[in-house]
């Protein structure tokens, strides 16, 4: 099986190295990262409602992967200004 066939097959999870000096680099890895585990996440759940938490500057981002994967999303009030409650609800039963 090639590298590829196995990343298809869900095998293999693909490395993106990064380096940076704890700057906006580490932080739009960070941030990429976040984002690609979220959508991953809701393309696999099998729930209706999930709750997670997303960085201010995710939240427009959050909201396309959300609806692309037939969920809404709503902020919650939070006391931490660095992040933001949200909850993410399936917006049509699969029959």
């Amino acid at each position: 099986m090639s590298v590829t066939e196995e990343m298809r097959a869900g095998a293999a999870m693909p490395l993106v190295p990064g380096w940076a000096y704890a700057g906006p680099d580490d932080d739009a890895l960070a941030t990429g990262w976040r984002l690609d585990d979220l959508a991953a996440a809701l393309d696999r759940a099998v729930v209706r409602v999930m709750v997670d938490s997303i960085r201010p500057a995710e939240r427009e981002q959050a909201e396309r992967i959300a609806a692309a994967h037939g969920y809404s999303m709503s902020v919650e009030a939070g006391s931490d200004p660095e992040w933001l409650p949200v909850t993410f609800t399936r917006r049509y039963e699969d029959d």
